[in-house]
């Protein structure tokens, strides 16, 4: 009899809301859409890497509201000069 996947591995397939990150010991760790636009905001910086993972996430994956009301926290601290775009100092 096969066994139902954990509720975290079961969130994390269905959702997609997951993406991988590299830490500085070599593992993958999950970060959230949430949790990547807090740590952007928060270091006040966007850098290439994170704005195309950001919009490869945004075209490929599915997303809640909770998600793209982060994101509209990021346009507007952007907007405000809060954060930084590497894409934009590469002009």
């Amino acid at each position: 009899m096969d066994r139902p996947p954990n509720i975290t591995q079961s969130f994390q397939v269905k959702t997609g809301y997951f993406v991988l990150h590299e830490s500085s010991s070599g593992r993958n760790t999950t970060m959230s859409i949430r949790e990547i636009i807090q740590q952007v905001i928060k270091t006040g910086y966007l850098s290439l890497d994170v704005e195309k993972e950001l919009q490869l996430i945004f075209t490929t994956q599915e997303y809640d509201l909770y998600d793209l009301n982060a994101f509209m926290s990021l346009q507007l601290a952007t907007l405000a000069g809060k954060v930084k775009q590497q894409s934009r100092e590469l002009i």
